[in-house]
């Protein structure tokens, strides 16, 4: 958001809330999903779904994304 805050879900329920310093880019350094920048170590599994979104979502837009989507992976 404007705040610089980041919230993380998993299944649509919020897992983590983070404050950046600054604004996450993609430009100067690659997004990595499933890996730390500057590590040799990966993600052992599978990511059905990532999603970055250029607006605020509030908590009832993330349940009705993941409601939307989550039959797909037998959930």
């Amino acid at each position: 958001d404007a705040n610089n805050v980041v919230k993380m879900y998993n299944n649509g329920v919020l897992k983590r809330t983070l404050v950046n310093s600054s604004p996450i880019t993609y430009y100067n350094t690659p997004v990595r999903i499933g890996k730390a920048n500057f590590a040799t170590a990966t993600l052992s599994g599978m990511i059905g779904e990532f999603k970055f979104y250029t607006k605020t979502l509030d908590s009832n837009q993330i349940v009705q994304e993941y409601n939307d989507t989550k039959t797909r992976y037998g959930l």
